[in-house]
């Protein structure tokens, strides 16, 4: 998975990939199951070095999902574009990099989640 940030005045491209954890999937393993993306990472930190995706906060972004057709199961993904791949893209999943909630109920919402998960 990866975000495209959508025409804004700066437009930044990290070129970070989340490499799902526990691909490789099969096609029919894609068929069965279904693709959860809750460990992805996201921070407006742009010298990150834990491989989170990086964002611009108030910019907006369409995640992309890459499908990719491996031969070799033990080579690392070095360069997309030397890969057989499909994109999809659904554009309900379009947002807005935020890092603070104006909204005073949800930013006590977030607080008390990120208290119980210390």
């Amino acid at each position: 998975m990866s975000c495209l940030s959508l025409p804004s005045a700066v437009i930044t491209n990290t070129n970070r990939l989340y490499v799902h954890p526990d691909s490789p999937f099969t096609g029919e393993q894609l068929l069965k199951q279904m693709v959860s993306f809750e460990k992805v990472k996201l921070t407006n930190n742009e010298l990150d070095q834990h491989g989170h995706i990086i964002l611009n906060s108030m910019h907006k972004y369409q995640p992309r999902v890459h499908i990719i057709k491996k031969k070799d199961h033990t080579a690392s993904l070095l360069n997309l574009k030397s890969e057989e791949f499909r994109t999809f893209i659904f554009p309900e999943t379009v947002f807005t990099a935020v890092t603070a909630y104006q909204n005073q109920l949800e930013n006590g919402n977030l607080i008390g989640e990120n208290m119980l998960k210390r």
